[in-house]
């Protein structure tokens, strides 16, 4: 049986993109919640494992307010690396968003893009198995790493 992504957690500055992003996801089936920087957004994945919720994957800008796309990322990898992500960065046209790349990301999606790219890249990934889901055991200690 194919793994199918239910709870997604789009991180993005720009909160009308973030939220027409949350709406068509939405529309597809999708659970998905919405933070403004890495700090709320490692908060709302701590809330969501001690509430027993479990984030499958987060979309993140990668440049957002506090810490880097990156951050969040090995933020993500170092504590919950059962998460996957999808890092957006803009189209520079020039291939200069080959240079974010790194070990750990699921995918990258060059801004700006349609909701059917988006759901191309979602459904790219989503039958790739991940690590077990395991406990957190020191949640303070996570989210302060932020």
């Amino acid at each position: 049986m194919q793994f199918k992504f239910r709870h997604i957690l789009v991180v993005d500055r720009d909160k009308e993109f973030a939220d027409s992003v949350r709406r068509h996801l939405r529309r597809e089936g999708y659970e998905v919640a919405t933070a403004a920087d890495v700090v709320e957004a490692g908060q709302y994945i701590q809330r969501q494992l001690n509430t027993g919720k479990w984030v499958d994957l987060v979309i993140a800008d990668l440049f957002i307010p506090m810490m880097y796309g990156l951050d969040l990322l090995d933020w993500i990898k170092r504590y919950h690396p059962y998460l996957s992500v999808v890092l957006m960065t803009p189209d520079t046209g020039g291939g200069l968003e080959n240079e974010y790349i790194r070990p750990g990301m699921d995918g990258l999606c060059r801004k700006p893009f349609g909701p059917q790219e988006l759901l191309t890249c979602i459904s790219s990934i989503e039958g790739v198995h991940k690590v077990d889901k395991v406990e957190n055991t020191h949640p303070e200690i996570a989210v302060s790493q932020l």
